[in-house]
């Protein structure tokens, strides 16, 4: 910290009045934006409008603000403000230094109260406003509004300086509705729990991993460490699935120890034919996306693999059947075909789900689900239509056992109340030749 410096200086003038300046804020700082209507919180004397009300209980959040503070460890923090919002940041800052005493807050009315006998009365309010823009000009940092003229002139000055860039002037600029570059990042320590998203091999989790990325902001991890995942950008691929830094952690094993602890979880499930396909072509080619040739299908282990994951598949479902029994803990159970008819719907149902749970709400959901709608659509655009095989993949003695699988499966969950995929489109037909 150098001496008769401020390290921070947040001028706050209209950033608090416009929702969208306070999701922006806390969507840089990678606060939770879900709670800014949380009224629960016990009412603050001070602050006479709403939304002032609302911010100053955000402050009261411990993770709010060891979030803001570890991050940037300000010593000395000024809040540039109109009087409006004195009594605001009065309480503001009473806060902050229950938690953080070391912060040493100066506020504009003590600033106001020591040049009063230093500035002319008749131009008192100008020439504290020019005061306080010097200020601003030497803080280490600068964070500023950007509809209020008096944070472009401290703008101005700083560039004039060349104190843009390294002196991290940052602007919290109305989001453009256009943009679509939200960023996804991950949680801090122990932010979240773990809470996986377990499907069989094959039924799509890359993909859907990539969907709730883009859905929630938040990196998704994985109790295994793929390589190639990483290098496609699924950046938590690497992280450890129960440091809490990655909002679900992809698994197809129900009852590994990485997620024995989970608070609850997303099932994913595909019509085993399909899944067996996918996985099968995986093993053979050389990741997630790349393509083999049908003749794999004709190579000895086929017959054998292929009926040993539909075994596998079928173990999954009673595992599932098993948790929902249990009633420990929350599950949301999904399909596959159902993404791929509508995915923003579904992602939408998970969201529900979560946010229900009080496990997470995403701050910008909705631009967000707007912005996957968008994404999706310009795809569609490009997608080639898959060929459909030239024969037969599976045996009749694989197809009938498939079937009774999915038809037990079926019966299984109905019994159990758990939501149902199409029997009828999972249901194979035996060949007339083989």
């Amino acid at each position: 910290m150098k001496e008769n410096r401020f390290d921070l200086i947040f001028n706050t003038h209209q950033n608090w009045k416009d929702t969208r300046y306070i999701q922006h804020t806390y969507n840089y700082f990678g606060l939770d934006f879900s709670t800014y209507n949380d009224t629960e919180k016990v009412d603050l004397i001070g602050p006479k409008e709403d939304f002032q009300r609302e911010i100053s209980e955000q402050f009261l959040k411990f993770d709010n603000i060891d979030c803001v503070m570890l991050k940037q460890p300000f010593g000395i923090i000024d809040w540039v403000s109109p009087p409006s919002d004195y009594n605001f940041l009065k309480n503001l800052t009473s806060h902050i230094v229950e938690y953080y005493p070391e912060a040493e807050i100066i506020e504009e009315q003590e600033i106001s109260d020591f040049a009063k006998s230093r500035l002319t009365d008749a131009y008192f309010d100008t020439q504290l406003s020019l005061l306080s823009q010097e200020l601003a000009f030497t803080s280490d940092f600068f964070f500023y509004s950007n509809p209020s003229t008096w944070s472009a002139n401290v703008v101005l000055e700083r560039l004039a300086a060349d104190k843009f860039g390294e002196e991290m002037i940052l602007d919290f600029e109305m989001p453009d509705e256009d943009n679509c570059d939200l960023g996804t990042r991950l949680g801090r320590k122990d932010e979240f729990d773990v809470f996986p998203l377990v499907s069989f091999a094959g039924s799509g989790n890359t993909w859907t991993r990539m969907l709730l990325e883009k859905s929630t902001g938040i990196y998704t991890g994985s109790i295994y460490n793929d390589k190639s995942l990483y290098e496609d950008g699924l950046f938590g691929e690497y992280t450890d699935p129960t440091d809490g830094t990655t909002l679900f952690q992809k698994a197809h094993n129900i009852d590994d120890k990485n997620i024995s602890s989970a608070k609850g979880y997303l099932f994913l499930i595909r019509n085993p034919f399909d899944a067996v396909i996918a996985e099968f072509k995986r093993r053979k080619g050389k990741g997630h996306t790349s393509s083999v040739s049908e003749s794999v299908f004709k190579e000895d282990d086929w017959i054998k693999q292929g009926t040993q994951f539909l075994g596998w598949w079928h173990n999954l479902m009673l595992k599932i059947i098993s948790k929902k029994k249990e009633n420990k803990v929350p599950m949301h159970i999904f399909f596959y075909e159902d993404l791929k008819i509508n995915a923003t719907r579904e992602m939408a149902k998970i969201l529900d789900f979560v946010e229900s749970q009080k496990y997470y709400a995403v701050p910008d959901r909705e631009r967000r689900l707007q912005c996957l709608e968008k994404s999706l659509k310009e795809t569609e655009k490009f997608h080639r239509p898959k060929a459909p095989p030239s024969f037969e993949y599976f045996s009749n003695a694989m197809i009938e056992k498939g079937n009774q699988l999915i038809n037990e499966v079926y019966d299984l969950f109905e019994d159990n109340e758990l939501p149902k995929f199409e029997k009828k489109r999972y249901l194979r037909t035996k060949t007339l030749e083989e």
